[in-house]
């Protein structure tokens, strides 16, 4: 898993691991791989975090949850709109 970019002499901040999922589309579930590294399991997009100020995983994971089932529950609402209206 080597991050992208590695050739350019400047810090990154972000790097990504080839996945089948767009990390532009996805709804993240972060891991902590390391003290100063983050990763999306699902689509690779990783970056680097503060030790000093840490990246909460968790509350973020929690909150992708529920925004997956908030979103969940509006497309079941639309099929039932779509669905009454033919």
């Amino acid at each position: 898993m080597n991050p992208k970019n590695t050739d350019s002499k400047e810090p990154l901040e972000f790097y990504e691991h080839t996945t089948n999922i767009d990390p532009n589309f996805c709804d993240h579930r972060f891991t902590r791989i390391s003290v100063t590294r983050i990763i999306c399991k699902r689509c690779g997009l990783g970056f680097f975090d503060n030790p000093q100020s840490p990246f909460p995983v968790e509350e973020m994971n929690r909150l992708a949850r529920e925004q997956k089932q908030e979103n969940d529950k509006l497309k079941e609402k639309s099929k039932e709109v779509v669905e009454k209206e033919e």
